[in-house]
């Protein structure tokens, strides 16, 4: 996690969204201007922000990588978190399923197996696990009420972020390349619709249910397998960054804040979404 007071906003690391390479990329804009950041922290704690202990060995503050919404708002001044702009990382929950399983539910001896094999550990494993492991609600919820004005989104890191850090004016060019760190290391590619059957596809579907609704990602799992395609050749990025262009245009302004950007945005996800469906 990221607390920015220069640049008034706080940012969230769902675990198996890409979190990590974007905490970092953003956290010189926590830090003093000499800090360099590495994939391993202590807490740094300062007058420009906080940036949340990542495997450190010390942390005296009590703030770290994964806090989710309520456990920050807990810590904070009640004035930062109900102020300040909140973005977080997420991913389509059909995917980051299948990304956690190759993390945490593979075991090491069945890495290098066959497909056939891995999609039938990947469907007993949906079974033999919480349902809360299919969603980072904690990370976008605080109670029952949304809490997150801007989505960093795999499927679109780059496009997220360029969005981002123009709403918070800040030059994306001086903050260097977008790290990939702690990126999936399947042996074996495996297209995402044959992991799922209909019941293991219909059990993540409810357990993450309101992010679905509140993302606006399909609930289907072969559109899940467009995107992820789209995403390795740019199709949606383009088509979502020209919708996003016209509705901008559209409104006749630019969008007053993060929250004004981030209905657009999610509106111009939908009409892409509609359109590839067709």
């Amino acid at each position: 996690m990221l607390v920015s007071y220069t640049h008034k906003f706080i940012y969230l690391k769902p675990g198996k969204t890409a979190g990590t390479s974007v905490e970092v990329f953003l956290e010189p804009l926590c830090a003093p201007p000499d800090h360099n950041p590495s994939h391993v922290t202590d807490v740094i704690d300062t007058e420009y922000g906080i940036v949340g202990e990542r495997r450190g060995s010390s942390n005296t503050s009590g703030f770290f990588n994964h806090m989710n919404a309520q456990e920050i708002a807990d810590r904070l001044p009640l004035e930062i978190w109900s102020t300040y702009s909140k973005v977080a990382t997420v991913r389509n929950p059909f995917d980051r399923a299948i990304s956690v399983f190759h993390h945490f539910g593979l075991k090491s001896e069945l890495r290098s197996a066959d497909s056939d094999t891995i999609i039938s550990s990947f469907r007993d494993w949906v079974w033999s696990v919480a349902p809360g492991r299919f969603t980072i609600k904690k990370f976008l919820f605080t109670g029952e009420q949304p809490c997150i004005d801007y989505f960093v989104r795999y499927e679109d890191l780059e496009g997220s972020i360029r969005r981002f850090l123009f709403v918070l004016g800040v030059d994306r060019s001086g903050l260097g390349p977008l790290p990939r760190l702690k990126t999936d290391t399947r042996k074996v590619s495996i297209p995402l619709t044959r992991y799922y059957d209909a019941a293991t596809a219909a059990h993540v579907r409810e357990a993450a249910a309101q992010e679905f609704e509140l993302l606006g990602y399909s609930t289907s799992v072969e559109d899940a397998e467009r995107q992820r395609w789209a995403l390795s050749n740019n199709v949606d990025q383009r088509l979502e960054l020209e919708t996003f262009r016209a509705l901008v245009n559209q409104q006749g302004s630019a969008p007053a804040g993060a929250r004004d950007l981030q209905r657009l945005l999610t509106k111009s996800f939908r009409i892409v979404e509609r359109v590839r469906g067709t």
